[in-house]
């Protein structure tokens, strides 16, 4: 829902003075979002909470710049939305994995819902994207949310800071990401007729 409402404004103000300056090929970026996010685990799992959340800000922002700066240089391609969409789902996993590890016991069924309803959630969106006709400056069709990326970012943060509400940002976020499948498969049925 951020992404939807605030993208465009963060955008031209945060990311578009950076992405018509600098240089690096575009995959180069997302290699480094990539690298951020796995700095971002390790910092989780040997406590290191604000450098957690540091390199996890690191990581977003490189998310959102490789596909800027991807478009700026005109070098938009199928490999580099697919290593994008590959790196992405890979720091999803390692943070939350990160996060287990620091408490199997008392985190591990939230862990598996959180899991689970992001799993769902990617299936719901990918299904939907592929069968929907359309324009987007993504490589695809985006379909949005109540939850998207900005918003799974702002939970791992919030679990950085407050981790002894784990559990319950756990399962309010993936409540959401539930919410956001069944409403993206609604709609899609409801098009589709």
């Amino acid at each position: 829902m951020i992404d939807s409402y605030y993208r465009d404004s963060f955008q031209r103000w945060c990311v578009d003075p950076v992405a018509q300056r600098i240089r690096p090929h575009p995959l180069w970026i997302t290699g480094l979002g990539l690298i951020f996010g796995l700095a971002s685990a390790l910092s989780i799992v040997l406590g290191m909470r604000l450098s957690a959340l540091c390199f996890l800000s690191l990581s977003g922002y490189c998310d959102v710049l490789d596909g800027s700066v991807a478009r700026y240089q005109k070098m938009s391609s199928p490999l580099g939305a697919t290593l994008d969409l590959v790196s992405d789902r890979v720091v999803e996993f390692v943070l939350l994995f990160a996060f287990f590890l620091v408490d199997p016991a008392g985190r591990g069924v939230a862990s598996m819902v959180f899991f689970g309803s992001i799993y769902l959630c990617i299936a719901s969106f990918f299904s939907v994207s592929m069968f929907t006709a359309g324009e987007s400056e993504k490589s695809f069709v985006y379909s949005p949310g109540l939850i998207e990326r900005s918003e799974t970012f702002i939970v791992f943060a919030l679990m950085l800071l407050f981790p002894a509400q784990f559990v319950w940002i756990a399962y309010i976020y993936s409540g959401a990401v539930f919410l956001t499948s069944a409403l993206r498969l609604r709609q899609f049925v409801a098009h589709s007729s």
